[in-house]
């Protein structure tokens, strides 16, 4: 089986916006070890472009900025997590994209421009 019926298989594994358990136990008990490899590889794939990773300093999940991000990104979902290390900020990461928006971030950008 080629790479691309794989990924035909993994985009219609979903119904809807979400993944279907149904299709995918069918799908995966006709393939074989290397192609399930690749199969569940597409999916984390077609997964990880659908979810935006919101780190906070402290995790409020009905803040404004809440409402804000899902009118920035309609179309997917929000998935939240705390990291103590950021300083009055927000890191948003999009698939590939990392956005870093924190006083940290800020403050270690200033020090490495100094000490140029």
């Amino acid at each position: 089986m080629t790479t691309k019926l794989i990924k035909k298989l993994a985009v219609i594994s979903y119904t809807g916006k979400s993944l279907d358990i149904k299709k995918i136990t069918r799908i995966s008990k006709l393939l074989n070890r290397a192609q399930l490899k690749r199969y569940v590889q597409f999916l984390k794939n077609f997964e990880q472009a659908k979810t935006v990773q919101v780190i906070m300093p402290k995790l409020d999940t009905n803040s404004s900025l809440t409402k804000e991000l899902k009118k920035i990104f309609p179309d997917k979902q929000l998935q939240f997590s705390e990291d103590k290390s950021l300083i009055a900020g927000v890191k948003l990461i999009d698939n590939d994209n990392v956005y870093d928006f924190n006083l940290k971030n800020t403050f270690e950008n200033l020090v490495s421009y100094i000490n140029r």
